[in-house]
């Protein structure tokens, strides 16, 4: 990326600098965040620290993130559903390790600064659970559905996890643990979100007769 001249001390300077910058340039200070709902037409917003930073007017959509060391809330909006939250967490970057070792502490404070060292997953999806279910097996259905979504996401991270876990590796060990705490909790918004949803029985109509024309338009 650079190449150190007789310039001396200044080019040296200049050199460690533009490299130290190196997940900036390469990565960016900002990245697409594609957004999916199991309901079309849902309205998103998307908050930092309390501060509105994102919305998506309708799903699916994409918005515009700036990147940061902080999590993201999310939460989806559709009339006839529950409130949908989602807490997106960025990770590190793979180019802020060879910051490490060509820019030194130097390039860990120009990432670091403009977030450019850690980036959010490039998709969220959420669950839009409706308000009200026509009876307790359609409902258990719909959960049921939802739950397993929630093992299929998290089941092969956890065993791969777990293998590494195996061979005494206890920073893997942690991830294997903070991936189970966070199935947890998943499904313990799940399962909030079952008992907040009503079984609603249709009311039969009552017998006639019926006028066969609106009492509206009857003749007087």
């Amino acid at each position: 990326m650079f190449r150190v001249s007789s310039y001396g001390a200044l080019s040296v300077a200049l050199a460690a600098f533009s490299l130290s910058a190196c997940a900036t340039i390469v990565e960016g200070t900002d990245q697409p965040l594609t957004v999916y709902a199991s309901e079309a037409g849902a309205t998103c917003e998307f908050t930092r620290d309390g501060q509105l930073i994102g919305a998506v007017a309708q799903t699916p959509g994409t918005l515009v993130l700036d990147k940061s060391r902080n999590d993201v809330s999310g939460v989806c909006r559709k009339e006839g559903f529950q409130d949908s939250t989602v807490i997106i967490e960025p990770n590190m970057v793979a180019t802020t390790a060879g910051n490490i070792l060509a820019g030194g502490l130097v390039g860990i404070a120009v990432d670091a600064a403009s977030g450019a060292n850690f980036s959010y997953p490039q998709s969220v999806y959420f669950l839009m659970a409706p308000n009200s279910f026509l009876s307790e097996t359609e409902r258990d259905q719909f959960f049921a559905k939802a739950e397993d979504r929630i093992h299929e996401e998290f089941t092969p991270q956890t065993d791969k996890a777990g293998e590494r876990c195996e061979r005494a590796n206890d920073e893997t060990c942690f991830a294997l643990q903070t991936l189970e705490e966070r199935r947890s909790a998943q499904l313990n918004d799940l399962q909030a979100q079952k008992q907040q949803a009503q079984i609603v029985t249709p009311t039969p109509l009552s017998p006639g007769p019926y006028p066969s024309t609106p009492p509206s338009v009857l003749p007087q």
